[in-house]
């Protein structure tokens, strides 16, 4: 009975936080206790019940000692980080064996990963767990449908959905202005695919681009001109929309967009006529890139894929705005999206493309 009991009351107490030397002394005093009774010739369950259960002994020693339970947590942690591969194998060959399904059934391992990452992450910082294996469910999705129902293209766009958890991470910290202004060039972006997969409105539904000024200007602190910009880009935008669209005269749509470009000229802060020389070639570059756009896809039918050339301000922006800070990591998504799209549109290689957002992570580390 004592051994057993000494060492239940031993293992109990190691649960928490208490050195060796006030150990030894403890498991020494009820020894002490035991042999005593034991001495006077008592029972076990007399000697049991005068000591008192180790449990509630424990229990007793913890207060009178100030004692904190050690967190036993990343034991259990590690015990299911450790069975996640056993488990990945099983249903691999669950869905191969009984499905058929080797085929995408191999992304199953992508559980590994994922599962150390909300193990030892997840109870810390939610939404840091949330954006690291963020990477890992696209994919799985992206490759399920592909593989499943061969739809490469414009499932790609999930992809997108990696930078923007990483702005929605900063949400609580970033002005709504500044984070409508940090998505609004992904959210054009995922529209104008749709719009133009789906309803063939790739000449015409470049105009969810002016989303990017529109949320850009609300930085704006005079009241007046923020009004008159405002006014300007989507009276722009409904011009340029309607005349591609309803009319033949789609010229037009090019003199819509100098709207905007006179008023930011006469009232913006830096505007051209006290020429500053990177505004002013963020604006030449937004005209001729329009121009461009425009033209190719009257004369060469380029609609679907020109609008490519449009991703170039943004990463000009980031490179200038940035000069001394500057990391490769934070223009890698459009250059992923660029490389992504033009093998899968030109090559047709939507199911091995996507490698392409690999390139995000990849410049994250080696620039960490």
């Amino acid at each position: 009975m004592k051994e057993k009991y000494l060492r239940d009351l031993e293992e109990r107490l190691k649960d928490y936080q208490i050195n060796h030397e006030l150990l030894n002394e403890i498991i020494k005093e009820y020894e002490q206790k035991i042999l005593f009774y034991e001495e006077k010739g008592l029972t076990d369950q007399e000697i049991y019940k005068l000591v008192g259960d180790f449990r509630e002994q424990v229990n007793v020693l913890a207060d009178k000692h100030s004692l904190k339970l050690i967190d036993i947590e990343p034991k259990n942690k590690s015990k299911l980080v450790a069975l996640t591969p056993f488990v990945a194998l099983i249903l691999f060959f669950i869905l191969g064996f009984g499905f058929d399904l080797w085929n995408p059934g191999w992304l199953v391992f992508l559980l590994i990963p994922m599962v150390a990452i909300i193990v030892n992450v997840f109870h810390k910082e939610p939404m840091n767990a949330l954006i690291a294996i963020s990477p890992f469910i696209v994919v799985t999705a992206y490759l399920s449908i592909g593989f499943i129902l061969n739809v490469w293209h414009p499932t790609w766009l999930v992809f997108l959905l990696i930078p923007m958890m990483g702005i929605f991470s900063g949400f609580k910290t970033m002005r709504f202005v500044s984070f409508l202004t940090a998505i609004s060039p992904f959210v054009s972006l995922i529209a104008y695919i749709l719009l133009g997969n789906f309803l063939g409105l790739w000449g015409s539904a470049w105009v969810v681009f002016y989303l990017v000024p529109i949320f850009g200007v609300l930085h704006e602190k005079n009241i007046f001109k923020l009004i008159l910009f405002e006014v300007a880009l989507v009276s722009s935008a409904l011009i340029a929309f309607y005349t591609i669209q309803y009319t033949s005269f789609w010229p037009l749509s090019l003199l819509a967009i100098l709207l905007p470009v006179m008023v930011f000229i006469i009232f913006g802060e830096d505007s051209i006529l006290r020429f500053n020389l990177p505004t002013g070639l963020s604006l030449f570059m937004a005209v001729m890139f329009f121009i461009i756009y425009i033209l190719t896809g009257i004369y060469f039918q380029a609609w679907a894929y020109m609008w490519m050339i449009f991703l170039i301000i943004p990463m000009y922006e980031i490179i200038r705005q940035n000069p001394s800070n500057f990391k490769y990591v934070s223009i890698m998504p459009f250059v992923a999206v660029i490389i992504f799209f033009s093998l899968g549109y030109f090559l047709d290689l939507w199911y091995i493309s996507w490698l392409a957002f690999l390139l995000i992570p990849v410049a994250a580390i080696i620039e960490s």
